[in-house]
């Protein structure tokens, strides 16, 4: 569901926009995402050069807060939107994964914890049904003695079997544990897959939550990374440099004692962050179609 933001022009966020980006060292066409210079402290936006398949992300609301009014545990609040453009035509985006880790700023301090995500679980978005005839044998074969020889008698029957397939669409989203053999997750990740009969790319847009829970009020930071399969002539183009660059991971910080969003009703949802269902933040279009785009004259 969309959500209703009252948002200030003057209130930092922190953003990114990736372009994705061949890996040498990779044999299936899996580009990897880069991120311009790092700005100040949760900067509003982050930028990069454009490509013919591009992704982007904005962190449309962050709050600081508590779990429950009654136990006073911290947490924090972000919710993303992603895109993913193709902006030429025969190109699309069939698979990406979104990573978004996090840990503490200052080594010895503990991380946050990647509580709940949304969207969480297997999705399925725009299922499609195609009919398929399989036909299958039977064969019989009865042997007839015949004197100190043998014979046989073979005979066989076939049968068709209509079977319905669907697919469609996915989006998967889970809790992780990466860069680290111990819990609690520390990292969300999203999967988009394209819908493998149709091929027509992955959804365009994602807008996810992720509910952190942390043990003190100093900063952290996330990593945000970001890998993709594209159609084959765009994995061509990068081979062989037409487009993409290499690009560098960068940070990007959070500091729980600035206030910094807070752009969606409730007013006070600070107060019982872990009474909020995610799900109602969450949002994916797999198209978007301008619907008074027709117009009689």
């Amino acid at each position: 569901m969309p959500i209703t933001s009252g948002m200030d022009k003057n209130t930092i966020l922190p953003s990114f926009s990736v372009d994705l980006v061949w890996d040498t060292d990779d044999k299936d066409n899996i580009f990897h995402s880069k991120h311009p210079l790092p700005g100040p402290t949760q900067p509003k936006e982050w930028f990069c050069e454009p490509g013919h398949v591009q992704m982007s992300c904005e962190c449309i609301d962050v709050v600081h807060g508590v779990l429950d009014p009654e136990t006073k545990e911290l947490a924090t609040l972000i919710v993303l939107d992603f895109r993913f453009d193709a902006r030429k035509l025969s190109r699309r985006i069939a698979e990406a994964d979104v990573f978004i880790e996090f840990c503490a700023k200052e080594e010895g301090d503990n991380g946050p914890e990647v509580l709940r995500i949304a969207p969480d679980g297997n999705w399925t978005l725009l299922p499609t049904e195609a009919t398929k005839d399989v036909d299958t044998y039977v064969n019989l074969n009865l042997p007839i003695p015949l004197y100190a020889a043998h014979a046989g008698f073979e005979a066989g029957c076939k049968r068709s079997i209509h079977q319905t397939l669907t697919s469609g669409m996915n989006v998967i989203g889970s809790c992780e544990v990466r860069d680290r053999s111990w819990l609690p997750h520390n990292c969300a990740h999203w999967t988009l897959l394209e819908n493998p009969a149709v091929k027509s790319g992955i959804p365009v847009f994602l807008r996810s939550a992720i509910l952190l829970k942390r043990d003190h009020m100093e900063p952290f930071r996330c990593t945000a990374r970001v890998k993709a399969k594209v159609d084959l002539i765009s994995s061509f183009e990068r081979l062989f440099g037409v487009i993409g660059k290499a690009g560098n991971k960068h940070p990007i910080s959070f500091d729980p004692r600035i206030r910094a969003g807070n752009n969606m009703r409730p007013v006070d949802m600070e107060h019982n962050l872990g009474g909020l269902n995610l799900l109602d933040l969450a949002d994916v279009t797999s198209v978007t179609v301008f619907g008074s785009a027709h117009k009689d004259i």
